[in-house]
């Protein structure tokens, strides 16, 4: 696992054919300068942490200049699964609202994975006018839909994991809880999901990406100007049917797709 170059995977006892760089401890030391603190991206999460890269030399055609490096210095096997699930969801799934994965490594000291590196992520963020926030929440929507529609369940669809990049497209990150649907989750207790079971069947799975996404909506339109009526507001009450009790009552992510740019092409027609 140590070359460099393009190379079929398997991933989760599956064979993923991929198109992603199996980078040296060489590269990743040069793309970082020696992981050099100046280069750090944010605090640590749950894999590690995340540096700023630069592939000054060009020299794989497929890697952009500037890119993200998530290393985790944990060998063990928590880790070792996150490292896969989050490869194994990525080489299957190619969208403009999901991160692209450039690559990975797997040292004798620590695991990483490369991406495209984003401007920011959405914790904390305001968007200046409604047409930003239709244009982001659309986004999201559509990259969720496409991951759903490749047969995966994110599992961790929040602020902080969905990235806005230098054209202001949002992309889906973080999958490293990712499973296909019908999985069972590793290491984690279904209490995580409160009264959903996250070992239940892939339509119930899903939906749990739905009300993850209903959430995600009142944190973004409730961050934004006071007179944004929240009780009158169409995103909040699209909100809600995301969040009901039952799943089986959740709207499909694709009706969740067509019912924002309904609410896009009305709120440009106010212009």
């Amino acid at each position: 696992m140590h070359f460099v170059g393009l190379l079929t995977f398997r991933v989760m006892q599956e064979l993923t054919m991929m198109e992603l760089i199996n980078f040296s401890d060489e590269d990743l030391h040069k793309f970082t300068k020696g992981f050099s603190e100046k280069r750090l991206l944010g605090k640590p999460g749950a894999f590690g942490q995340v540096y700023k890269g630069r592939n000054k030399g060009n020299n794989y055609a497929n890697c952009p200049r500037k890119v993200a490096i998530k290393i985790s210095k944990r060998k063990d096997e928590y880790v070792r699964i996150m490292w896969k699930q989050e490869i194994n969801a990525l080489s299957s799934i190619s969208h403009a609202n999901v991160i692209n994965l450039v690559g990975f490594a797997d040292t004798e000291e620590y695991y990483a994975l490369v991406y495209e590196r984003a401007k920011q992520d959405l914790e904390g963020f305001r968007a200046s006018n409604k047409g930003e926030l239709d244009a982001i929440l659309l986004g999201v929507a559509s990259g969720l839909e496409a991951i759903h529609s490749a047969g995966f369940v994110h599992w961790d669809i929040q602020l902080r994991n969905i990235l806005l990049m230098k054209d202001n497209t949002v992309k889906i990150a973080d999958f490293g809880l990712a499973t296909r649907k019908g999985e069972k989750m590793s290491f984690f207790k279904d209490r995580r999901f409160g009264i959903f079971n996250a070992n239940d069947k892939e339509s119930a799975q899903e939906k749990i990406g739905v009300f993850c996404f209903g959430n995600l909506i009142r944190e973004l339109v409730l961050l934004e100007r006071k007179e944004w009526s929240p009780t009158k507001c169409p995103r909040i009450l699209l909100a809600d049917t995301c969040i009901v009790n039952n799943p089986d009552d959740r709207p499909s992510m694709a009706t969740l797709v067509s019912k924002l740019k309904k609410i896009q092409e009305e709120e440009s027609a106010k212009v």
